[in-house]
Order: structure tokens, then sequence, then C-alpha cells
């Protein structure tokens, strides 16, 4: 994948967005989502919720991992961090183009994920099986 990697270490940066491109935020936690223009869509890892913002409105990404943000439209996204943030966080942009090869890697990782966890439930199962339950 051909991705953009974004050097975020200020306190804060802008990033203009085509439709239908994605921010892929790695270890944002404490960082504030701001749009100026346009609409987002936020999903976190280990998160169920739609987070949908639009401009002028703001979202605290509040989950470790990865949150990705999706443009509904052309939007200009702010990323700001706390203090407590040395080094901010990692974030690739993924143009309209890279978003089927980022779709295709995260659906081969997830069903690796859920091999392994039916692979661990078995594993578990069976000695209760034995036992006639």
């Amino acid at each position: 994948m051909n991705a953009k990697a974004i050097d975020c270490t200020l306190a804060t940066s802008i990033h203009p967005l085509d439709r239908g491109e994605l921010l892929e935020v790695k270890d944002g936690n404490g960082t504030t989502v701001s749009v100026a223009s346009g609409s987002v869509w936020i999903t976190q890892h280990h998160d169920t919720r739609d987070i949908l913002i639009e401009a002028g409105e703001s979202f605290h990404l509040d989950r470790c991992g990865v949150a990705v943000i999706s443009t509904r439209q052309s939007s200009q996204v702010r990323l700001s961090g706390t203090n407590a943030q040395v080094h901010g966080p990692q974030v690739v942009l993924l143009r309209t183009g890279e978003r089927n090869e980022f779709r295709a890697s995260l659906m081969q990782r997830l069903g690796a994920l859920a091999t392994q966890i039916r692979g661990s439930v078995v594993h578990w199962l069976m000695p209760m099986t034995r036992l006639g339950y």
C-alpha cells in the first residue's frame, strides 16, 4: 500500500481531505479531531459508536489503538494533542484508490483474528464435550 505517513509531532496539524479519503490515526488517545469544513465519520478501536462530526464540531479520541477518520465530502480536519503527548500520534493518509487495499488488509486481519478466536473457543470447549456437556 502506498499510504502517505504524515508527521504529526506538532501540537496541531491541519489536513485537507478529498471525499472518500481516510486518515488512520495510531496511538491518538487524547487527540482532539475538529472539522473546519465538511463532515467526517470516526471509528475507534474497540468502540461500537458511530461518531459523525460536521463543520464546527469536534471529538476527543478516547481509545488506544487505531482510529480511522473517513471523509463524507471534501473536508478540512484539524488534529490537536494534549500537553501530555510528547510525540504526536502517527497519522497515515489513505487516498481514495488505497481504500480498497486498506479494506482488503483489514478484512485479512479480521479473518485471522476470527480463526484465532474460533481455535481458542474450540480448545476451551473440547474438555467440556468429553464430560458430556
